[in-house]
């Protein structure tokens, strides 16, 4: 598999900003998603973000779409190194 395919599925298909912002809205409107409050999501994006591991909106750790990711309670970073979020 190359840089370009997905980590977690490998399709060579980019994901789009349409389709992430579609994701989102689905958790924020299911009660079957537990959210963090929006300090915390803010918080894990902006570690996410000072990670040589994040590229473009996806962590090259776990293979995930991380705006998706940050905004679940029970998800956690997979840095090889330790948590990234813990430290934010």
């Amino acid at each position: 598999m190359d840089d370009e395919n997905c980590k977690g599925c490998g399709d060579s298909k980019p994901v789009t900003e349409e389709a992430i912002q579609r994701m989102i809205d689905r958790i924020e409107g299911s009660p079957l998603f537990l959210r963090v409050n929006d300090a915390t999501y803010e918080q894990r994006l902006e570690a996410c973000r000072a990670c040589p591991g994040y590229v473009g909106k996806e962590c090259t750790m776990c293979g995930c779409i991380m705006e998706i990711m940050a905004k679940l309670q029970n998800t956690r970073c997979l840095h090889p190194d330790g948590s990234q979020w813990e430290t934010a």
